[in-house]
């Protein structure tokens, strides 16, 4: 019989035992093998407890990151609550005016980074779902619009728009394409200098619809479009770092479109912009 134990940081955590019918059956060599069978064993023992715990570590963030987006709700509808209902309450002077306004956009911030970690808190559990239906490609292109046109007017950008009537419908979750075309959208006004164009367009490409977001903002390398999509980076760009954002946008976009059956086209040139193109598969009954 051949016991060698399987150590690892001078603790056993295991034994290999061999038996052999005739005597002396174990020499040195095969004394020296088992022994390194044994060592091998250990490297692989340990690294799986090391991925449990990591998985554990990971299970307990996204469930503290799940409860802390849902507390931080209640509170933040009543600061809302009470934003509005101060004109109400009486009459406010414009300084007072310009303090509510800065109220009301920071709960929007606030909605927004909630939001985004509820979404990351999902899909690092696997819960994020999507809802696939037939999808109007022409009714989610009008409602992403209608919620940033405020803010690229404001900026002073240029809006195009290039869409096609009768566009053919695609299969996806209506609610999740108008989050990916709003953020999109979002990063396309914020990060290009005020006065900038920004084209929408849409097209039919056989079996996909094809819906693009181009900009002529601070464009990136190749190496920051390699990045994007990592969850917390933001590209170092002087004009980026001023911009509000969490760097979870784009992780949550691309997440979102392999969900939907989809796939994501980057293109960018620093100084002179980018292209944003999501693919989504056509709707059949």
């Amino acid at each position: 019989v051949l016991c060698v134990p399987i150590s690892r940081e001078a603790s056993v955590i295991g034994v290999v035992m061999l038996a052999a019918a005739r005597p002396y059956a174990f020499d040195a060599d095969a004394q020296a093998l088992v022994s390194r069978l044994a060592d091998r064993a250990a490297i692989a023992i340990e690294n799986g407890r090391l991925y449990d715990a990591v998985r554990a570590a990971n299970r307990a963030k996204s469930e503290f990151v799940s409860l802390v987006a849902h507390e931080l709700k209640v509170p933040m509808t009543s600061i809302s609550g009470y934003a509005e209902m101060l004109p109400i309450a009486g009459e406010v002077n414009e300084q007072q005016q310009s303090f509510i306004h800065t109220i009301k956009n920071n709960v929007t911030r606030m909605t927004i980074l909630v939001s985004d970690l509820n979404d990351i808190s999902r899909i690092e559990s696997g819960q994020l779902k999507v809802n696939i239906e037939e999808v109007d490609v022409a009714a989610v292109l009008k409602e992403s619009k209608d919620g940033v046109m405020q803010q690229i007017q404001d900026r002073g950008h240029q809006f195009i728009e290039v869409v096609p009537a009768n566009l053919a419908a695609v299969s996806a979750d209506h609610s999740r394409v108008v989050q990916v075309l709003i953020n999109l959208l979002s990063n396309a006004y914020k990060y290009t200098p005020d006065g900038g164009t920004i084209t929408l367009n849409a097209a039919q490409d056989g079996q996909f619809v094809r819906i693009g977001v181009q900009d002529t903002g601070v464009g990136m390398t190749p190496e920051q479009v390699a990045k994007l999509g990592t969850k917390f980076w933001r590209a170092d760009n002087e004009h980026v770092t001023t911009q509000p954002g969490t760097g979870l946008g784009m992780a949550i976009t691309r997440n979102l479109i392999s969900l939907m059956g989809g796939a994501l086209e980057i293109t960018s040139t620093p100084d002179v912009g980018s292209t944003f193109t999501i693919a989504l598969p056509v709707f059949s009954a």
